[in-house]
């Protein structure tokens, strides 16, 4: 996991982040089968979710699966 960006929203004094991280989902311990970008909101006011809200995805690139692990 790379972090892309981090952004306080409401300027220096307040709560609520957007959080930018890029991943690489792997099947087994190092086949990379893909990158995707989250973008969550980290705050005190979203309900319900013990204040992290997903607010965007992108699915960036997609890399084939070794025939051995086609299963």
């Amino acid at each position: 996991m790379n972090v892309v960006n981090v952004k306080r929203v409401n300027g220096f004094r307040g709560f609520v982040f957007l959080i930018t991280i890029e991943t690489e989902p792997s099947i087994g311990a190092h086949n990379s089968v893909g990158k995707d970008r989250f973008t969550f909101q980290i705050s005190p006011l979203v309900p319900n979710m013990k204040g992290i809200k997903l607010m965007k995805f992108k699915h960036i690139k997609t890399y084939s699966i070794p025939p051995h692990l086609r299963d």
